[in-house]
């Protein structure tokens, strides 16, 4: 729950609950090929700039 007033919800489109890209946007069509095996780019540099602004 997002409480104090500099708290921010980052949504990443694209990216699954285990944090690996999707790369199909359509449920009826996704196959196991499209999903990504590594940590999308995108939230490791979201998470750092987070990292960055709660230690800084």
């Amino acid at each position: 729950m997002l409480e104090e007033p500099d708290d921010a919800l980052v949504i990443l489109d694209g990216v699954t609950h285990a944090l690996t890209r999707l790369d199909d946007d359509d449920p009826a069509t996704i196959t196991p090929a499209d999903f990504g095996s590594a940590v999308e780019q995108r939230v490791i540099d979201t998470v750092a700039e987070w990292l960055q602004g709660a230690v800084g």
